[in-house]
């Protein structure tokens, strides 16, 4: 497997883990899972799913589809669709913070339609993983170590040193051993 698409699975099983976390939370909910749901870790894991992928994740993903796009044999309607899907599960995400946001200050449950909402996030953020999963096989396929190079020079043009060092120190207060609240907060402090 080619570098960068690696680093874009490990990225993705970040996620997922992130993801199976938030199923867990919210199964608490309605007793599926011991415990008491924990709305800090839910806003904490919505945090990192719409700062991270935002960020770090979907411009490397958007050069990358691009280059694929000029390929004859790309699946166009499948590039163009995972596209779309950063805009919608973004838009999802933001309503989820929201929604956890008020639930936190009113110190209330979350009801039905919420859980069923989030139940709606998950299993479209995993189907997500799954179809740019695909992509990437074709990219594989596909491109050439020409094509390679030139999407390596692009994303380093993008990622520069100091976007580095910034989600590097992202990813790292994400792996502090602290509570789940003072994580959300810290995290959602360093997005100023």
């Amino acid at each position: 497997m080619h570098p960068m698409l690696s680093r874009l699975e490990s990225d993705h099983q970040r996620m997922l883990k992130m993801l199976y976390t938030l199923n867990a939370e919210v199964s608490k909910f309605y007793g599926l899972h011991r415990g008491k749901a924990d709305v800090d870790t839910i806003l904490s894991i919505l945090d990192y799913i719409q700062v991270y992928p935002e960020k770090w994740h979907h411009p490397i993903e958007d050069i990358l589809f691009a280059h694929l796009a000029q390929h004859p044999l790309a699946d166009q309607h499948a590039i163009a669709e995972v596209q779309r899907d950063h805009q919608r599960l973004e838009a999802l995400s933001d309503r989820l913070v929201q929604i956890f946001g008020e639930l936190r200050l009113a110190q209330s449950k979350a009801g039905l339609s919420v859980i069923r909402l989030c139940k709606h996030y998950y299993t479209r953020q995993i189907s997500h993983i799954h179809d740019e999963r695909r992509l990437f096989l074709d990219a594989e396929k596909m491109l050439t170590a020409d094509q390679w190079q030139r999407i390596e020079d692009e994303i380093e043009h993008y990622l520069d040193q100091e976007a580095i060092d910034e989600r590097d120190a992202y990813l790292a207060l994400l792996r502090q051993p602290q509570s789940a609240s003072s994580t959300a907060t810290t995290v959602h402090e360093s997005r100023k």
